[in-house]
């Protein structure tokens, strides 16, 4: 459902209360936005996610997400995370050198420490599954 005011996040973010998440895109780069995203997530108590696309989404800008997840005692801000489609289909967000990974699921979502790969040439497969996958859908339609 429709975000109800923006809460300084971009128009049309979208918050789905039954998994715990608030989605928003922009275009826009780093830091726009980048104080909302932490601020919405302590406000609601809802896990955001912000996906930053560019304007030529995984054709000449890498898309990126910041995520603002909900803690045990604080909000975690977590920065230039990046698409990953796992083999198995399942989807994930990797940071972009090392760190915690987060699952994405129909059941919402859930911090990993270790990653959904075993080394560089699985990870450089699930990076460019997850880019093709977006430059598809990004497409106007009727294009192939």
């Amino acid at each position: 459902m429709p975000l109800a005011g923006t809460h300084g996040l971009p128009a049309g973010a979208v918050h789905a209360p039954a998994v715990g998440v608030v989605l928003a895109a922009t275009p826009s780069d780093a830091p726009v936005f980048a104080n909302a995203v932490k601020e919405v997530a302590h406000q609601l108590g809802q896990h955001v996610l912000l996906i930053r696309t560019g304007r030529f989404p995984e054709v000449l800008d890498l898309v990126t997400i910041e995520a603002a997840l909900i803690g045990s005692a604080d909000v975690i801000s977590l920065r230039d995370l990046i698409f990953f489609r796992h083999s198995n289909s399942s989807l994930w967000l990797v940071s972009e050198r090392s760190g915690p990974t987060i699952s994405l699921s129909d059941c919402g979502l859930r911090i990993e420490q270790s990653p959904p790969f075993a080394d560089q040439e699985e990870r450089a497969a699930g990076l460019c599954r997850a880019a093709a996958e977006i430059v598809r859908l990004s497409r106007p339609s009727g294009r192939a």
